[in-house]
């Protein structure tokens, strides 16, 4: 059996476990968490690294919200193929979907995202990459009213040469406290 076809009989299992929704309208989600990165565009195997984010999510309803974040990494130089190391901060802003419903709650982000990289990532025709478009999925255990972990894993696609840099993925940990704003 594949590994994504495993994490969707994951994801699966985990979400029809029963237990009670702890989620309100008007509920102010703040997170952070470490991460791993990669670029798989770059180098025989792509560029993999570290790093973490910060994030924000404002709840309309048990299922609609905004989400809002910032994402750094490092990308370990590769000496073999004599990559430099690649420094990459990002923001976003965008939706959230979330199935609270039960104890764990699984979700779907989508949102543009921009980036700021040093050395600067460029296309194959010299022009920087600063933007594009993020897509996240996740799950996080809410076990108790105001906290909360998980883990989210997102995919950026560049809104350039789709060729040379396809996507620029992150993974994160996610450590939540939920707060009630009305």
């Amino acid at each position: 059996m594949s590994k994504p076809v495993v994490a969707v009989l994951i994801v699966l299992a985990l979400t029809s476990v029963t237990g009670v929704s702890h989620a309100v309208e008007g509920e102010l989600t703040l997170g952070l968490g470490p991460g791993f990165t990669d670029l798989p565009a770059r180098g025989e195997e792509g560029q993999g690294g570290f790093g973490g984010g910060l994030y924000a999510e404002y709840r309309f309803n048990l299922f609609w919200g905004m989400t809002a974040g910032g994402y750094h990494s490092y990308q370990l130089s590769e000496g073999k193929s004599d990559l430099p190391g690649q420094s990459i901060s990002s923001g976003w802003v965008g939706v959230i979907y979330n199935l609270d419903v039960a104890t764990y709650v699984p979700f779907v982000t989508l949102g543009p995202t921009f980036f700021v990289s040093s050395p600067e990532l460029e296309d194959g025709q010299g022009r920087k990459v600063d933007a594009g478009a993020r897509l996240g999925v996740g799950v996080d255990w809410r076990r108790y009213r105001h906290w909360s972990i998980g883990a989210e894993i997102d995919l950026h696609a560049f809104a350039t040469d789709l060729g040379n840099y396809p996507v620029y993925l992150t993974s994160m940990l996610r450590m939540n406290y939920h707060l009630d704003l009305f």
